[in-house]
């Protein structure tokens, strides 16, 4: 049986008595399904956003989505349009392969607008991994003749009684193959221009104390040349012993990270290594990705535990980095490769994550800024950003705790940026 959390049981025909269906003179209304992506056998949260040109007494959506391999379990207005209206009455029902989501307010008209209208909540069979599904506009069958024998999504125009059919953006969930492990290795991603150092981070999570980590890695292109390998602040600093072994002509690097015993690396999350590329000064574009690899055909990326956990050794779970080697061009096509040309709000790293995880957001101009993680009930736990920053690529980190310095529980929390014009938010866990 699906959990649907249910709020205020109305009656939909009631609130369009006599309505007619007219088309919308104005700039189209859009309802926007995002495109998303979850592992297999977990949550995925799905945002819809809606744009509307002219005032509207209420709104209904309906969705079709595939019910063979992902279950619609509730939903969340925090973080949208919604939020604010004090007597808002919502309606959440699902059958089959159909969602319908049903809302207005006993007192106050939606103004025009644009943002988020919800965060729908799936879980993924565990059989889906690596699958597609389409998240369209649907038809419920369950309305009352004449008006309503066939609902779908739909806005309420408050001055001219009628009925309003948005233009539909749909969306795609990607179901993606769960990791072997929660351990696991990633890279970061960044943008650089010929004869500049990139610093790219290694990052790592491990769920188990460790005594030694062997980051086995190779790139892919002679225009990324190994200069140095830096520790500082990082979780490897803690190291009792640190090797690296470089083959320039084969493109690897080998870093050893030793732990004593008695003091391993406790479980957790953060930056491994930086590692210094210079990039050459004739380097044409072309992203150079950072692999894992089998260093000299001998060793690989691997994780050793403790002798009190067995002293095992295993590959965590790795993803890929790389650096996007962008050349500048005439000047009246100059390009700031470090300038991204939209807005967006990037899952975090690590997802689950203890204690710290870093959040990624692009900013295209200069704006101001709020960056905020929310709890499911949609309070606010800890402000992470509230100014005007410069246009380009920002990274902050969340340490787990909110605004009083209080370390949070373990738990699903969003994280929410609004700018000018843009709002997103994005789920992440937190495990202890």
């Amino acid at each position: 049986m699906k959990t649907i959390k249910l709020f205020f049981i109305i009656c939909i025909i009631a609130l369009f008595p006599g309505s007619a269906v007219l088309a919308d003179p104005g700039t189209p209304d859009t309802l926007r399904i995002e495109s998303t992506s979850g592992m297999a056998g977990g949550d995925i949260v799905l945002p819809v956003y809606f744009y509307n040109d002219e005032t509207i007494s209420a709104l209904e959506m309906v969705l079709d989505y595939n019910n063979n391999y992902l279950a619609i379990d509730s939903f969340s207005i925090a973080g949208s349009r919604l939020v604010d209206f004090e007597d808002l009455q919502v309606i959440f029902r699902d059958s089959a392969n159909l969602i319908n989501f049903y809302v207005y307010d006993l007192y106050e008209n939606i103004p025009p607008g644009t943002g988020m209208l919800c965060n729908l909540y799936f879980t993924a069979s565990s059989s889906a991994g690596d699958l597609y599904f389409d998240v369209v506009n649907g038809k419920w069958p369950f309305g009352t003749p004449p008006y309503d024998d066939t609902m779908t999504t739909r806005f309420a125009d408050s001055i001219a009684s009628s009925f309003i059919f948005p233009e539909i953006d749909e969306g795609v969930i990607h179901v993606v193959e769960p990791p072997p492990s929660p351990d696991s290795v990633w890279v970061d991603r960044i943008v650089g221009s010929p004869g500049n150092t990139v610093s790219v981070n290694v990052y790592g999570y491990n769920s188990e104390p460790l005594t030694q980590i062997d980051l086995a890695l190779e790139y892919s292109s002679d225009y990324l040349i190994y200069n140095d390998t830096s520790f500082v602040g990082t979780r490897g600093s803690d190291a009792s012993n640190i090797e690296i072994d470089l083959r320039s002509q084969l493109r690897q690097i080998l870093i050893t990270l030793e732990f004593n015993e008695v003091t391993p690396l406790d479980s957790g999350s953060g930056t491994l290594a930086t590692i210094l590329f210079d990039i050459e000064s004739t380097a044409a574009d072309e992203t150079v990705t950072i692999d894992s690899t089998r260093f000299l055909d001998s060793q690989s990326l691997e994780f050793t535990l403790t002798a009190a956990d067995g002293g095992g050794k295993f590959t965590p779970y790795f993803t890929y980095g790389y650096v996007d080697i962008k050349t500048t061009t005439d000047v009246e096509e100059r390009y700031d490769p470090l300038i991204p040309d939209d807005f967006a709000l990037e899952q975090n790293v690590p997802n689950p994550f203890n204690p710290t995880t870093n959040i990624s957001f692009d900013l295209p101009r200069q704006s101001f800024v709020r960056l905020e993680v929310i709890n499911v009930l949609g309070q606010r736990v800890k402000t992470l950003v509230n100014e005007s920053l410069p246009a380009g690529i920002h990274t902050v980190t969340f340490d787990g705790r909110d605004d009083n310095q209080q370390q949070v529980a373990s738990g699903v929390y969003f994280y929410r940026l609004e700018t000018e014009g843009f709002s997103q938010s994005r789920k992440m866990i937190l495990l202890k």
